[in-house]
């Protein structure tokens, strides 16, 4: 057995492994939770565990008083990393950048374009309740500006939300922005120079590239696994050659990959980091929804007892995109970003965040994101099997495990980008063209689908006239 790993996520990959190299085939129903317990000497709990990571990978499903069966296996091959140019570069896809964010935020089709979740899947009602109620029961101080800082009462719910990421940091700490995009530019802006380089995973986030582009940052790309996240080795051997300034990175469920990086890993990153004296910029916005046996992954801010980290966030993809609230905890940072926010913008918007505290007082956000998980995890199982079947031969894909973002490349380096707006034009239905997340062009053959809807006819419709398109593509 490997030590290094939980116990039920060694069982989970002995199971996994079995069911794709056929031994347990697809359909066949597993032991009960009871039974692989006594099979395996382990407690009802673990066993439940296991289950439910192999539930999250998509390797097995739950059906209502029946137990748990096997699921076929996908046969879309592997995603590979591409090499990136091992210097620093400059910006130069800023302007398809702007132009896919005006777009997408105008398109009414099938939104398989922004990394966002649908309305169907968030707690609209509960929000509209709460904002009822706060102007009702507090009236003028419901509108009233804000410090700097944030409401101290949201500040005392993200400090008890951040343990569950295995933070202990005081509400004094933390700073509520205007979601995760602020908290990542102010963090740039306080930790970094003009001409600074900036290093990024292989492919990133477009914002993320938008905003050091905008500061008149260089960027430095690094070999990110579509699996296993950021290549650990890679980011070493550039910090031996040059290291950056600071490194933005995703552990858990990259955009767009949805890769989630080892414990292992995590601690080698910080481990070299603090050597080389390179800040690490944590984007976890996606973290909530990597829930592996029921919990989510420690972030990096967690164990960073050397390395210098700056936690960013929001509740922009569990709870509501359009509140924009987001938060930073910036460590040594506080004070210098703190006097940055009030020359921007001084605090946010009082309305919502009181609204926020109050709804989250009244409910179990813990039972949103499990249900927001549920679907999305449904979802995109559904997807790969329509995928399999409808899109052109050869389409490879990052399978993660977890969040509603799926990265494909396409075969015969076909160029996604004049597909986009034909998909925009003739179907209703739009996607994000994989060149906008590097900093080169890179990924020109690649797209990345949101799939953060409830499954039904309508988005199986969109995925298979999609999948007719890019097949006319190949003649």
């Amino acid at each position: 057995m490997d030590n290094s790993q939980p116990l039920y996520r060694q069982l989970a990959d002995s199971l996994e492994e079995a069911i794709k190299v056929g031994t347990i085939v697809g359909g066949q129903r597993l032991p009960s939770v009871r039974a692989l317990a006594r099979s395996e000497g382990i407690s009802i709990s673990t066993a439940l565990s296991v289950y439910r990571d192999l539930e999250h990978r998509g390797m097995v499903e739950a059906r209502p008083k029946s137990g748990y069966f096997a699921r076929a296996s996908c046969c879309l091959p592997a995603l590979e990393p591409l090499e990136p140019d091992a210097s620093p570069v400059q910006i130069t896809t800023t302007g398809l950048m702007r132009d896919f964010t005006r777009e997408a935020s105008e398109f009414r089709g099938v939104a398989f374009g922004a990394a966002l979740p649908s309305h169907k899947l968030l707690p609209v009602r509960e929000l509209g309740r709460a904002v009822t109620a706060t102007m009702h029961r507090e009236g003028n101080e419901s509108v009233a500006l804000l410090e700097p800082l944030g409401l101290p009462a949201l500040r005392q719910v993200v400090a008890a939300r951040m343990l569950n990421a295995g933070c202990r940091v005081a509400p004094e700490e933390i700073v509520i922005t205007n979601g995760c995009s602020e908290a990542l530019s102010l963090a740039l802006q306080v930790c970094t120079r003009p001409g600074d380089v900036v290093a990024v995973e292989c492919p990133s986030f477009y914002g993320t590239l938008l905003a050091i582009h905008g500061l008149g940052r260089q960027v430095l790309e690094i070999k990110t696994c579509p699996k296993d996240g950021l290549s650990v080795e890679a980011f070493e051997q550039a910090c031996r050659k040059a290291p950056p300034r600071v490194l933005v990175v995703s552990p858990s469920v990259q955009n767009p990959t949805g890769a989630c990086m080892s414990e292992a890993s995590k601690l080698r990153l910080l481990e070299i980091a603090a050597e080389y004296g390179v800040t690490i910029i944590e984007d976890d916005v996606f973290g909530e929804l990597a829930r592996e046996g029921g919990s989510r992954p420690w972030a990096l801010k967690s164990r960073a007892q050397d390395a210098d980290v700056i936690y960013c966030s929001s509740f922009s993809k569990i709870l509501s995109p359009g509140f924009r609230l987001g938060w930073i905890v910036p460590g040594r940072y506080l004070e210098a970003i703190r006097s940055t926010k009030i020359v921007q913008t001084w605090g946010g918007p009082g309305l919502l965040q009181r609204s926020v505290v109050r709804m989250l007082h009244a409910g179990s956000l813990e039972n949103r994101i499990r249900q927001l998980v549920k679907e999305t995890d449904a979802t995109r199982r559904k997807a790969l099997a329509v995928i399999d079947e409808s899109f052109p031969q050869g389409v490879a894909v990052a399978n993660s495990q977890y969040g509603y973002l799926l990265w494909l490349r396409l075969p015969g380096h076909v160029d996604s980008m004049p597909l986009y707006h034909q998909a925009a034009k003739r179907l209703g239905v739009n996607f994000a063209p994989g060149v906008i997340f590097s900093a080169t062009g890179q990924f020109s053959d690649h797209l990345r689908l949101n799939l953060g809807f409830p499954w039904n006819d309508g988005v199986e419709l969109a995925l298979r006239q999609l999948g007719a398109l890019l097949c006319e593509a190949y003649g």
